[in-house]
């Protein structure tokens, strides 16, 4: 019973009378903060900007979550693509070594 209560709390905040906008937004940048590097530059400027703009913070936070879970769990497929990539398509070497002596 504790946890309806809490979900149904926690749904009430999670609109808490936004505009679709706001809410929208607030996950948008919630979604980017947590694909990203926790310790970075554009990380804080984007915390900031989550903070600031008038954005629903509780979409904010729980795309964090979703983002930073999705992004744990698809890492090994992404990373074995990007190798796959850089490595293994012999087409893709000579543009890739003029991109990198640039």
């Amino acid at each position: 019973m504790f946890w309806l209560t809490f979900l149904s709390d926690f749904f009430r905040a999670l609109r808490s009378g936004q505009q679709p906008g706001q809410v929208s937004a607030g996950f948008s940048f919630g979604y980017l903060i947590g694909l990203m590097p926790f310790f970075s530059l554009q990380t804080v400027l984007l915390f900031l900007l989550l903070f600031f703009l008038n954005v629903n913070l509780a979409a904010g936070f729980v795309a964090i979550l979703v983002a930073g879970f999705v992004g744990w769990l698809l890492d090994p497929l992404i990373h074995s693509i990007g190798f796959f990539v850089l490595v293994d398509v012999p087409a893709l070497q000579n543009f890739l070594e003029m991109l990198y002596n640039l």
